[in-house]
């Protein structure tokens, strides 16, 4: 028996379900009686007038070309951030503010804002305390400078101290009781995202974004009331690694220049020299994220791709000696961890999964996250 001729026509643009934004591609397609693609729309993300004759379902076989997988996201993206106007019924693109620390994340947030929107659309806020470095300030001025946005650092010690005095000097529960080391880490994130950047935001009656990876997402690696808030998140659904991968397209492919400096960019093995920087949160001294990039990318992946794994099946793969075949990274990495020693793998792994699973409070509370992959957090 034969098949019919078949039509496959797809949505372009984007969407939202009030969580999430969903951008479509297209990717229409029209399939001969065998079930073979015969002709096929040309262009991601554009509507596209297709007509067929009944010649042409009897033409040769065609195959799409099809991008890298950071080049499709950085499209989504870019489509994505250009769908909020139409979320708040603007007829023009909005105003943002971003929190620019130096680091890797907000460096690549503030290039694609401004690829996405323009750079007279783009304000850039550094906000250091005492704990941030002069290679972070230096390095956020320096983005700032390259993509000729508007920019100003605001310190906060000032403010963060005032915020102590006035906490420390009520005792309702009358136990004597003083704000931690930890909490005086929140007061800086909070005075940052809630304090700052919102008030900026409302004074150019403009949007702030939220920063965060999609690693720090499912970790709870940020601050509710602080770096957790904002607009839009558009890096959310992209890991650490992919992160830094789209950092490298954006400077090779997109910018053509060096945008995100080499000082944020780590080696395949995500060491960093002495001269660079290496992810830090920055609200205390000598302060290093807690994880093991690469190596939590890739479970991370695991445990939330649609077809989704369990830290049993992470324990059968380590004694079977395939964790690294099927989590997709090199033995390398997984010795640059330490994690090839079992009580180190068993440790870690058993803080990784309890961790993501104590977060979804904070989860649920993230700003609407783009869409990249078949697995965001959201809806």
């Amino acid at each position: 028996d034969e098949f019919v001729p078949f039509f496959y026509v797809n949505c372009t643009g984007a969407q939202n379900n009030g969580k999430n934004i969903v951008t479509f591609d297209g990717g229409s397609t029209v399939y001969n009686v065998d079930g073979l693609p015969v002709v096929l729309s040309k262009r991601a993300y554009e509507q596209e007038l297709i007509f067929v004759e009944d010649s042409d379902l009897g033409e040769k076989v065609s195959k799409r070309i099809e991008k890298s997988s950071i080049a499709q996201k950085y499209d989504a993206i870019i489509r994505g951030i250009r769908h909020v106007k139409d979320i708040n019924g603007q007829e023009s693109q909005p105003l943002y503010v971003i929190g620019l620390s130096g680091g890797i994340d907000s460096a690549v947030v503030a290039a694609l804002l401004t690829k996405a929107v323009g750079k007279e659309r783009v304000l850039g806020i550094n906000m250091p305390s005492r704990y941030n470095s002069s290679k972070t300030k230096n390095a956020a001025a320096k983005v700032a400078e390259i993509l000729e946005i508007g920019y100003e650092t605001i310190p906060i010690d000032e403010i963060s101290e005032l915020n102590r005095k006035l906490i420390d000097g009520i005792d309702p529960a009358r136990d004597g009781k003083k704000l931690s080391v930890s909490n005086m880490e929140n007061v800086q994130a909070k005075i940052r995202g809630a304090g700052m950047l919102s008030n900026i935001a409302a004074k150019y009656n403009a949007l702030f974004t939220n920063n965060g990876n999609k690693l720090e997402i499912a970790l709870g690696y940020s601050t509710l009331y602080g770096d957790l808030g904002g607009a839009i998140v558009p890096i959310g659904d992209l890991t650490k690694t992919e992160v830094v991968e789209m950092a490298l397209y954006l400077n090779e492919e997109i910018f053509g220049k060096e945008i995100i400096p080499q000082e944020v960019i780590p080696d395949k093995l995500w060491r960093f020299r002495e001269d660079q920087i290496q992810p830090s949160a920055e609200l205390r001294e000598k302060q290093v994220d807690p994880m093991k990039f690469g190596y939590h990318c890739a479970l991370l992946a695991a445990i939330t791709d649609y077809k989704k794994k369990t830290p049993e099946e992470f324990m059968r793969w380590y004694l079977d000696g395939t964790l690294e075949i099927n989590l997709g990274i090199s033995n390398e990495l997984i010795k640059r961890w330490c994690v090839d020693d079992p009580k180190e793998f068993v440790n870690d792994l058993e803080w990784f999964t309890k961790t993501v699973q104590r977060n979804i409070f904070k989860r649920v509370q993230t700003p609407p996250i783009i869409i990249t992959s078949k697995s965001a957090y959201g809806y």
